[in-house]
């Protein structure tokens, strides 16, 4: 079956015929229909090979989050996808008429997932970097993985304008959230108010296109689609304050408790007790056998963008069994300065310390949570001597 040429629009006059007739001529082109046929024989491969691609492309040529080469392809992206989407809304509703974006009008979809395939699993490699699977901050990595993966198998919905604006919105604010902080050394509730009205404000322009040239039949779409984008906006807000947000830009490089410690100059050594043979992966004392006199170190290497410089506290809690909840013992703040691959290193450290459950949370200035470290202090009576030392460069 032959592609067929679009339907003059209801108000297409004789002097659009020359036009489509350059585009029967392309479309009826060898190249062309042999790219057009053996692309409707593979159509149901399509979602897997976008999916793939996205994820293959980003895995090569991303580097950091503060790296202007990756946040610049970023950004490209997102006003790319955005003049797609409204392009792609012009085509559905018969209003194109230049014949170079008629000619591809057939291509919009797959183009618009590839872009939101790439954007989602760039911005999964990014917020998976920051965040810790012991905290709340794991709820909207889940949601971006879920979008990852559900983008690559809804193509039938993506010319829907109520579904573009809502995929739109999540990957433009998801961008501004970690993009902005970057730009501007700042972070905290206001950077992310900036973030996330400057994704509205992107949205607001598209929109303002569509209908000062009446693109959507139905004049209800317009409220309908900036309520979507209202609730989504109020959403956000939820996650950052209930937590649930990775504190982007900064991310957790390495962290661990330890029962010694030694530094020669920008080198750190930390002594922990030799793990199980079968823990070969420890590398920290996960239980922390205790004798009076001993010290118990958390170390932390904080990754945070270049020329940031924040606080990080590291707040030490000890489980209640009488009230059965965690009690904070001790906050002691240390200076981060960023653009270290392997983060910034800092260690706080305590002595006098109770048996039982015990854990550390690291947090931002604003008390955003980085990581958390939980362990067991048991007490023993006797040193222990059997240890191994992990040296920190």
């Amino acid at each position: 079956m032959e592609e067929s040429i679009p339907p003059l629009s209801p108000g297409g006059t004789s002097s659009e015929t020359p036009r489509l007739n350059r585009l029967a001529r392309w479309q009826q082109a060898p190249a062309v229909r042999r790219t057009l046929a053996f692309r409707r024989r593979y159509r149901r491969w399509e979602p897997m090979l976008f999916f793939f691609g996205g994820v293959t492309w980003d895995g090569a040529t991303l580097r950091r989050i503060d790296a202007w080469v990756d946040s610049a392809l970023l950004l490209t992206y997102i006003l790319v996808l955005g003049g797609l989407i409204v392009v792609a809304l012009f085509a559905d509703q018969d209003r194109l008429s230049h014949p170079k974006l008629l000619r591809y009008r057939e291509w919009y979809p797959a183009a618009i997932q590839f872009l939101m395939g790439a954007l989602f699993s760039a911005y999964f490699i990014f917020y998976f970097q920051s965040t810790s699977f012991q905290t709340e901050s794991v709820v909207y990595l889940i949601l971006l993985f879920a979008l990852l993966i559900g983008n690559e198998f809804l193509r039938e919905r993506l010319i829907n304008p109520y579904f573009l604006f809502a995929l739109y919105f999540l990957a433009s604010a998801t961008f501004f959230t970690f993009f902005l902080p970057v730009l501007t050394k700042t972070m905290g509730y206001g950077m992310f108010w900036v973030s996330s009205l400057a994704s509205l404000g992107l949205l607001t322009g598209m929109l303002y296109v569509l209908w000062r040239h009446q693109v959507l039949p139905d004049v209800r779409a317009y409220p309908g689609i900036a309520g979507i984008v209202l609730g989504l906006f109020a959403l956000l807000h939820l996650f950052y304050i209930q937590n649930w947000i990775p504190p982007v830009p900064m991310a957790i490089r390495d962290s661990g408790i330890y029962r010694g410690m030694q530094r020669d100059k920008d080198t750190f050594a930390f002594k922990y007790a030799r793990p199980a043979w079968y823990a070969f992966w420890q590398d920290y004392d996960r239980t922390f056998s205790y004798s009076p006199g001993d010290t118990v170190y958390c170390f932390s290497a904080v990754f945070a963008p270049t020329a940031f410089d924040t606080k990080v506290a590291h707040i030490w809690y000890r489980f209640e069994e009488a009230d059965q909840q965690w009690a904070p013992r001790d906050t002691i703040p240390f200076r981060v300065l960023g653009g270290r691959d392997d983060g910034f290193r800092g260690y706080t450290m305590k002595r006098f310390v109770e048996p039982g459950a015990w854990r550390v949370d690291v947090k931002t200035e604003h008390m955003r949570t980085l990581g958390r470290i939980h362990f067991d202090i048991v007490e023993t009576g006797v040193p222990v001597t059997d240890v191994i030392w992990k040296i920190v460069d």
